[in-house]
């Protein structure tokens, strides 16, 4: 009798540890998706063939859109890239002249009040 009640309790034991186990398993897989569908700076400026320091500049622009990131790093979604890939990367100027604008935008709005 004990033998069989033994192996029932191992048997449920083992199911315990079997279901641990899937857990494991289905979190390791919404990390990986996760993973890919958000890239760290070093990784974004190596598919765009620029600087990191331009990612930043795309970032705070709005070209490029910045993931939820865990810790310190920051991430960019992986769609932005490829859809800034696919359109090809803004002028440097452009992101100079709009910033000159609304410097002055917001200057002469100072004024007028």
């Amino acid at each position: 009798m004990r033998r069989a009640d033994s192996n029932t309790s191992s048997k449920t034991l083992q199911e315990q540890m079997l279901d641990e186990l899937r857990d494991i398993r289905r979190l390791l897989d919404s990390l990986r998706q996760a993973e890919a569908i958000s890239i760290p700076v070093v990784e974004a400026a190596r598919r765009l063939s620029c600087s990191e320091s331009r990612i930043y500049e795309l970032l705070k622009y709005r070209a490029l859109e910045s993931a939820p990131s865990f810790g310190r790093g920051i991430m960019v979604l992986a769609s932005s890239i490829e859809r800034l890939a696919r359109e090809g990367l803004p002028a440097e100027e452009d992101f100079r002249r709009s910033k000159k604008r609304e410097f002055k935008i917001d200057a002469r709005l100072i004024k007028v009040k």
